[in-house]
């Protein structure tokens, strides 16, 4: 038998267990309790943060399909413009080999229809129009991030020749050369059109000379029967007008003569011409220049034969009329012409000379010589005024329009 102290302990104990138990099964309800609430609250998150997910999937394939749409489009659009250019152009990658060429460099090339390009694959500078032309050495300005762009003869690896401009636009990325575009135009019509017109040009060239110089040769035979027709005239007034005519037709011969000479057929050098003009008229009229000596300062001017010719016999006519009136009596002197343009694009012709000066009752704008009338008509055909001055001599001043 148990004692009362025994079974009071075992009570006591029985007592503490059973608190331990309950407080136990009551601390592992209210955990699962806490559990669920937190597994509950958890799958709530969970769900918020699927349904975040799923938002910004469907945000960024939106996205990623515009991207896709506008690429494609661009990248149509892009391959429209390469397709259908109207020149050449050709892709080329870091080490220069062509990697794209689109139909028109195709045709270009002489590619057959329906073929691979031989070229695809080649380093450009080893094609042999490249090669042989020797300008393979140009290609190397890509490098270093400069266009190039040259003009060449172009027969293709096929064996088609034509006339070819070349620009070449270096590609860089992250600062690294990665290729280049070169863009390609034939122009071989427009070059045989300008051979032709070249060729026609040199024809019309050789025509106009010919002209000059057969205008210079009636000119000449002119003066020939002109010099003949004053052997047989005692007159020496007649011979005079004779002389004088016969200097006029010379002094224009002489523009026909120097246009045949000249480069440009447009236009001679006015400097030429009046010195040769100078020293034919002190030969006509048998003076020497240690009588009369010449001073001569003219600008670098080009006239047009209608300028040249009436210009031309205005200086014929001064000078004669200088030759002829300013130094009687074996008197000696000097002449001076200066030709030069202002900053009016105006040109001045003064011709000067220090004889017995121009006579003071004599106007020179209304006068019964034939020379100083035909001065005046000139100087109005260029469009030019004409002014004198008699101070120690006699000076001329004409100025027209260049």
């Amino acid at each position: 038998m148990y004692t009362e102290n025994q079974i009071q302990i075992f009570v006591l104990i029985s007592s503490i267990f059973l608190g331990l138990f309950i407080l136990t099964t009551v601390y592992l309800i209210i955990k699962l309790k806490l559990n669920g609430i937190l597994l509950r609250k958890s799958k709530e998150r969970l769900k918020e943060y699927s349904e975040d997910l799923e938002k910004m999937v469907e945000k960024r394939t939106v996205q990623l399909e515009k991207s896709e749409k506008s690429y494609r489009h661009l990248y149509e659009l892009n391959k429209g413009i390469l397709e259908n250019s109207p020149g050449g152009i050709i892709r080329l990658d870091s080490e220069l080999k062509i990697r794209y060429e689109n139909p028109e460099m195709r045709r270009i090339l002489g590619v057959p229809s329906g073929e691979e390009s031989k070229a695809i694959g080649m380093d450009i500078r080893e094609l042999p129009s490249i090669k042989e032309t020797g300008i393979s050495a140009i290609f190397k300005d890509l490098f270093d991030g400069k266009e190039i762009a040259i003009e060449i003869p172009f027969t293709s690896i096929y064996g088609k020749e034509t006339y070819i401009t070349l620009k070449g636009v270096p590609i860089f990325g992250n600062d690294k050369f990665t290729g280049a575009v070169l863009l390609i135009n034939d122009i071989t019509e427009r070059k045989q059109s300008e051979d032709k017109i070249k060729a026609s040009l040199k024809e019309k060239e050789v025509m106009l000379k010919e002209i000059h110089h057969r205008v210079k040769n009636n000119m000449q035979v002119i003066i020939s029967l002109l010099r003949l027709q004053a052997r047989n005239i005692k007159n020496k007034q007649a011979i005079e007008i004779i002389r004088v005519s016969r200097n006029r037709i010379k002094s224009m011969a002489l523009i026909h003569d120097r246009l045949y000479q000249s480069q440009d057929l447009a236009k001679i050098s006015i400097a030429k011409y009046i010195q040769k003009l100078t020293i034919d008229l002190f030969r006509s009229y048998k003076i020497s220049s240690n009588e009369i000596k010449t001073k001569i300062n003219i600008a670098d001017i080009s006239l047009d034969i209608n300028s040249a010719i009436p210009c031309g016999l205005i200086i014929n006519e001064l000078i004669s009329n200088s030759l002829k009136h300013a130094f009687p009596k074996d008197k000696e002197g000097e002449i001076n012409i200066n030709f030069h343009s202002d900053n009016n694009s105006n040109l001045t012709l003064i011709f000067s000379d220090n004889g017995i000066g121009f006579p003071e009752d004599i106007d020179f704008r209304n006068t019964e010589s034939l020379g100083l009338q035909l001065v005046n008509i000139l100087v109005k055909q260029l469009n030019g005024t004409i002014d004198l001055e008699a101070n120690g001599g006699t000076t001329f001043r004409i100025t027209f329009p260049s």
